[in-house]
């Protein structure tokens, strides 16, 4: 505990003597300034301090750059030759760090090692201040490590404090807990044994009283003795003085290093300031230096650069007279070299020209014998089935002649006898004996045979001809095809290269005569006057065939373009719509947007007429002007209609668009809220009161509400479906009819129950959320009740999956939706169980409704055809089934259709003016609120 204070004030100590070296070196670092002793006048006496002489052994760069101190000792380490062996560099002085007059004075001199000398002293001092930052840098690291460990203990030496006391407060309570109970103790002995004895007398107790036990005792005594509040003895008493008077001199020292490290702060600035005014000197040196040797670098780069150009020039002009005379012998020796190459080409393309059409020539004498042995291959055969054919047509004549030569002679025989009697003549005949008539049959056959034989013969030579024809066609094509490679080949051979070109264009005219006539003289012995009409005859038939090739070419590039164009008007006229877009359209936009394209036609069609009447108009004389008012008027008349029908026609789909559009962001929107609550919530407590929807009354504002205008609106609809269910969950199912209405604006689907054993009574109305039944229906269904399915549709696919289930009592009633997999229907349709039915049923979720406010009313025209008994006064409210009448009668139209009442009745309101009320009301906008 005694050497808590001390330690940090010893890393105080030994860390604040250079307080400046945390500065970093691009802050312009200053070394540190070592005093010695301080002044007397601020330092009071005091001890020698142990760490003396650890701090008397430190070395710093300050003692290197000379305190005042040690000045004058720089010049003998300088003259010393010990300082350069042990420091492996010349010490640096501050005398070092100011240029000496004699260098000042001094001109400047172009020598090299004049201008270079000073700027090495620079750097050597510029080293030397870097080193010093680096080294004070480390200290102040090591300061900084030093007083953070100095707060670290004062932390700990406070926290040992307080536990020392909280030790002292619980030992002197304890003890003092001790001292009471062992007092009660004593006074209970006493006042025991002194009973019969006088108060005054003073008797020792019995020896044989129990006292306290050896083991309190010690423990006592140990903490009597330890206790803080113990009184002092001499010994205590002097130890604690002596831990006074050493936190005094701690203390002291304290204030003393304080005093000291202002001091030494005041001398680190004046330091640092005249460091800093040498640096900016140093910086002026550097800088007229380093622009003297870079003018003089400059000059002399500048010669060497007009040296090293001219003596480039200079051998370039040697490099390129040799070049070009070198290349001008390359380029004669080339262009002979290249007239050589493309004689021996030319003779080489002659020989294989020579070799391919031997070649096709055989391989065309192949296929044709090849065809003809087909051919005779063919008709042998051919010829084969046909005697055959004939023998058992000679036999068939054979049999017949003497089946009728039998039954001329005898009319009565039977088949029997027939068979026996032809028979036995027929053997007879191979016999060799037989009738006169057999040689009849033979001229027969004969006759047959030559008109087959001369049919046979005309099939084979129109086929040779055709043939033959064949063969020629393809011979001419053949041979086209190779004067057009022989031509191509010659024209090849025949257009220079761009080395002779250049050649030729860069030879003299003399040369170019010496090479005609060499090759003059030497192809005149080769060829001679047949050589040369050959190849006139040759060059004549070439520029026919390409002359021909040529319009060929034109004739396939200009069939090709029409034919592109054609199919072009083909993918255009078979749908404009369809190209233009990448979207896959429903087969109602589709023939919107045909319609669309189709007036678009018809708009530019009467725009052209409308061209062309005009130009015709300008071209009669000006008595006809005023004819031309009625024509120009049905003409814009017909604009206006063919314009304002695309106009509709586009606005009508664009409205079905953004309906459907709106249908699919409400339906999506239905199902995020869906899935928000089977996350949120689960199963309703048994115990929670549900509304007749099956609703709980807390859950029912978050769904859709059934309002009046809603239902006005599905009474007043026409029935989409009607159905007839048996009702399961009963032990006697009952039949029950179904009418559905739906409504795609709002989404609801009303359900209308009626029982067949109970006509009279009053059906059940129940509607259910749109999006909750196509939610609820397969993938596919989806589609097609979002995309293009009507009111009928729908209602026609939500009846296909709809059960009815009823429980108890008469009116409960539970709907399911049926979503069998296809595995599941063919176990129902084989087995009929209802547990697998169950598996893949759900239940459909009733929407609440907003009760009548005026009246009950009547659940359907079809069923009440009178108003019911406590209702309304009937001059009041008019019966809800005269208004439906009146509504699918088309009263909007009609305003001669209005309800009969009794004269004593008093005015009731219009129906069409209530009519057209509800469905102001029943408008798109007006459940916009609603849904919201």
């Amino acid at each position: 505990m005694q050497r808590g204070p001390s330690a940090p004030d010893s890393a105080i100590r030994a860390n604040s003597v250079h307080p400046a070296a945390a500065v970093g070196p691009a802050h312009g670092a200053l070394p540190a300034i070592t005093t010695g002793a301080p002044p007397i006048s601020a330092v009071a006496p005091r001890g020698v301090s142990p760490n003396v002489a650890k701090r008397a052994a430190w070395s710093t760069p300050r003692d290197r750059l000379g305190t005042p101190e040690r000045r004058t000792e720089q010049p003998q380490q300088q003259q010393s030759p010990g300082a350069f062996a042990t420091d492996g560099a010349p010490p640096l002085g501050v005398g070092s760090l100011i240029p000496r007059p004699e260098q000042v004075r001094t001109p400047t001199s172009t020598s090299p090692s004049a201008v270079v000398a000073p700027l090495e002293d620079a750097l050597e001092v510029l080293l030397a201040v870097l080193i010093e930052t680096d080294d004070r840098s480390d200290r102040a690291r090591r300061r900084q490590a030093a007083l953070e460990e100095t707060e670290r203990l004062h932390a700990a030496e406070e926290l040992e404090l307080e536990r020392t006391r909280l030790a002292a407060d619980e030992q002197l309570q304890m003890t003092l807990e001790l001292l009471q109970a062992e007092l009660a103790r004593e006074r209970r002995l006493r006042s025991t044994g002194e009973g019969p004895k006088p108060l005054t007398a003073a008797v020792a107790p019995p020896i044989d009283t129990k006292g306290p036990s050896k083991r309190q005792a010690a423990r006592l005594a140990t903490r009597l003795r330890n206790s803080p509040l113990k009184p002092r003895t001499r010994e205590s008493a002097l130890h604690a003085s002596v831990r006074e008077v050493k936190l005094h001199e701690l203390r002291d020292e304290r204030a003393r290093w304080q005093r000291d490290y202002e001091t030494m702060r005041e001398q680190v600035i004046e330091e640092k300031a005249r460091q800093v005014a040498l640096f900016q000197r140093l910086e002026m040196l550097r800088r007229s230096h380093a622009k003297q040797l870079s003018e003089a670098e400059a000059a002399l780069r500048a010669s060497q650069a007009d040296v090293e150009r001219l003596q480039t020039r200079l051998a370039q002009a040697r490099v390129s007279a040799a070049h070009e005379a070198r290349r001008t012998a390359s380029l004669v020796q080339n262009s002979r070299s290249e007239r050589q190459r493309l004689v021996c080409a030319l003779a080489e393309t002659r020989h294989k020209f020579r070799e391919w059409k031997e070649g096709e020539a055989a391989t065309l004498r192949a296929t044709r014998e090849q065809a003809v042995h087909a051919l005779r291959t063919e008709y042998e055969l051919k010829l084969a089935r046909h005697q055959e054919e004939k023998q058992k047509l000679r036999d068939k004549v054979k049999d017949l002649e003497v089946s009728l030569r039998l039954l001329q002679r005898d009319r009565q025989l039977s088949p029997g006898e027939l068979s026996e009697r032809k028979g036995t003549l027929l053997q007879n005949n191979s016999s060799g004996t037989g009738f006169g008539d057999v040689g009849a049959a033979d001229f027969i056959e004969a006759q047959g045979r030559i008109h087959e034989l001369e049919a046979l013969l005309q099939l084979s030579k129109e086929r040779q001809e055709w043939q033959d024809a064949l063969l020629r066609v393809s011979e001419a094509a053949l041979a086209r095809l190779s004067q057009e490679r022989e031509l191509d080949a010659l024209e090849n051979l025949s257009l220079p290269s761009p080395a002779v070109a250049l050649v030729l264009s860069n030879l003299t005219g003399d040369l170019e005569v010496e090479d005609d006539e060499k090759t003059y003289t030497q192809d005149a012995p080769t060829g001679g006057g047949g050589t040369d009409l050959e190849k006139e005859i040759l060059r004549r038939k070439s520029i026919a065939l390409s002359a021909e090739v040529n319009r060929y070419q034109k004739i396939v590039v200009q069939s090709m373009e029409e034919v592109r164009a054609l199919k072009e008007s083909r993918r255009r006229s078979r749908s404009g719509s369809i190209s233009s877009s990448a979207m896959v359209l429903s087969p109602r936009e589709a023939y919107l947007l045909e319609e669309l394209a189709a007036s678009q036609r018809e708009v530019d069609a009467m725009r052209i007429k409308l061209k062309k009447k005009r130009k015709k108009d300008k071209a009669k004389s000006k008595a006809n002007i005023g004819e031309k008012d009625p024509l120009e008027l049905d003409i814009a008349v017909k604009m206006i209609q063919t314009y304002s029908k695309g106009f509709l026609a586009r606005r009508e789909f664009i409205r079905k668009k953004l309906a459907i559009g709106k249908i699919k962001a409400r339906y999506r929107g239905y199902l995020v809220r869906k899935n928000y609550e089977a996350l949120g919530g689960g199963l309703f407590p048994a115990d929670r009161k549900l509304l007749p929807s099956g609703l709980a009354p807390q859950e029912a504002p978050n769904f859709l509400m059934v309002t009046e205008a809603m239902q006005y609106k599905m009474q007043i609809v026409e029935p989409h479906y009607k159905v007839s269910y048996l009702c399961e969950g009963t032990g006697s199912r009952d039949n029950v009819d179904v009418v559905l209405r739906v409504s795609k604006d709002p989404p609801v689907v009303q359900l209308q129950l009626t029982s067949k054993h109970e006509p009279a009574a009053i059906p059940r109305v129940t509607y259910f959320h749109l999006f909750e039944t196509i939610a609820l229906l397969p993938y596919e269904d989806e589609e097609i009740v979002l995309e293009t399915a009507s009111e009928k549709e729908i209602a026609r696919i939500f009846a296909s999956r709809l059960v009815v289930q009823r429980k108890g009592s008469e009116e409960d009633y539970h709907f399911f939706i049926v979503r069998p997999a296809a595995a599941q229907d063919e176990i129902a349709k084989g087995a009929g169980d209802l547990t697998v039915n169950r598996e893949a049923r759900t239940l459909l979720t009733e929407l609440p409704v907003q009760p009548m406010e005026s009246r009950a009313a009547s659940a359907s025209s079809e069923v009440c055809d009178a108003p019911l008994e406590g209702t309304a006064p009937p001059g009041q409210e008019i019966d809800l089934d005269l208004l439906i009448q009146e509504a699918r009668t088309d009263p909007l139209e009609n305003e001669t259709a209005k309800p009969t009442s009794n004269v004593n009745e008093p005015a009731a309101e219009d129906p069409t003016a209530r009519i057209r009320r509800l469905v102001k009301r029943l408008s798109s906008n007006s459940f916009d609120s609603n849904e919201q």
